[in-house]
């Protein structure tokens, strides 16, 4: 609960701290990836520590792994966009 709640907080947010940021829409690859996935996969780790029903370890650790593929894609096109960026001369 400690992780899962401030991070689906910040996942929610992400299309409107994008679109403050740089001024356009988040493109729909980044949109599908990070915040649909990534909010589908806390909010069933969070449904999971709620509900205390005994769930079988595999779809907890699914989550944990959507999870985590997320932020690799996030870091990913995070890189992609620096090195796009033109050297300051």
């Amino acid at each position: 609960m400690l992780f899962g709640l401030p991070m689906l907080a910040l996942l929610l947010s992400f299309p409107h701290r994008r679109r403050a940021a740089t001024g356009q829409p988040v493109p729909l690859r980044i949109l599908i990836v990070m915040v649909v996935a990534g909010v589908l996969s806390v909010a069933a780790m969070i449904a999971m520590v709620l509900t205390n029903v005994a769930v079988p370890p595999a779809v907890y650790a699914t989550a944990i792994v959507i999870n985590f593929l997320t932020h690799v894609f996030a870091f990913i096109t995070a890189l992609e966009v620096i090195l796009q960026q033109q050297p300051k001369s």
